[in-house]
Formats: structure tokens, C-alpha cells, sequence
């Protein structure tokens, strides 16, 4: 378990990973959570796009100092997994969700 400075170091480095304000600007990305259980990560939620089912999304560090990844859709109470990946390298974080959103992290 992580300390809350050391949770939110791990959170902020995915966010420049993702790309920082520019990826917050192009996804309409909102409601950014660290995470303290194991290595870290961080939540986050998108909003409804055309098309789009996803809109949570959870990047986690893993004991590989690789990240897993899950993408979801809230609607009310009810949470469904869309997809989830293991071992992402963090040069594959933008291309990865592109691909799983169909939105763009930059210009």
C-alpha cells in the first residue's frame, strides 16, 4: 500500500504519460483518481462520445513496472468491463486508448 504522496507521484506520471493537460483538453478527461493499492495507478472517466461505450478508464501499475489497463462503461449502478490489457508499456498508453475509445490524445 502507498502512501497518498507517493499514489499521487504514480498518477500524475501516468497523466504526462497520456500526454498531461493537452490529453485532459482532447478527451474531456474528468475525475481523476490516484490509486493507492499495490504499485499505484489512477481512474479516471471520459464522457459520453457518439459511438463511444467506454467511460471509465483504470491504469494500474503492476510488479513488472508495466501498467494494466481496463476500460469500462458505468451507466448507473451497473459497471461492465469493455476490454482489459496487461503488461502496456507506457509509450503504448496513448495508442492503446486511442485505439479502445476511438478518441485523440493530441493534435
Amino acid at each position: 500500500m502507498l502512501t497518498n504522496e507517493q499514489a499521487k507521484e504514480v498518477a500524475a506520471t501516468i497523466l504526462t504519460q497520456l500526454g498531461g493537460r493537452r490529453f485532459m483538453a482532447m478527451t474531456g478527461a474528468k475525475n481523476f483518481l490516484a490509486l493507492s493499492d499495490g504499485e499505484g495507478g489512477m481512474r479516471f472517466n471520459i464522457p459520453k462520445f457518439p459511438g463511444v461505450k467506454i467511460n471509465l478508464i483504470e491504469i494500474v501499475l503492476n510488479g513488472s513496472n508495466l501498467y494494466d489497463v481496463k476500460f469500462s462503461r458505468v451507466h448507473g449502478l451497473t459497471l461492465k468491463e469493455i476490454s482489459s490489457h496487461t503488461d502496456i508499456y507506457f509509450d503504448q498508453l496513448r495508442e492503446l486508448f486511442e485505439r479502445e475509445t476511438g478518441l485523440r490524445t493530441s493534435l
